[in-house]
């Protein structure tokens, strides 16, 4: 069969819900390392979207390239990554290109 693996918001964690050990934690609000430290000492995988907001126009691509999704303390090994997100609110066909 198909493995799969499910990925929450960290709210889910946060919250303190129950959730399957091989959950991935995605954590997009801003660069929570309370949460990443938090989840990863529960041997919990985490990917990080909060340092990567296109739609933040104001944001440069120096503030995307300062981010290091391993710069917390605790088990880095799991972090394994991240992602860019584009929320539809502040984009539209005049700055989707730029």
């Amino acid at each position: 069969g198909i493995r799969k693996t499910p990925i929450v918001w960290q709210e889910v964690f946060n919250l303190n819900l129950t959730i399957p050990p091989d959950t991935i934690i995605d954590v997009w609000k801003g660069f929570d390392k309370y949460t990443i430290q938090n989840a990863t000492q529960k041997n919990f995988r985490v990917i990080l979207s909060g340092c990567w907001y296109l739609d933040h126009l104001k944001d440069t691509w120096q503030t995307y390239y300062d981010c290091d999704p391993r710069n917390f303390t605790g088990n880095r090994d799991l972090m394994i990554g991240g992602h860019a997100s584009m929320w539809g609110e502040h984009v539209d066909a005049s700055n989707f290109i730029s």
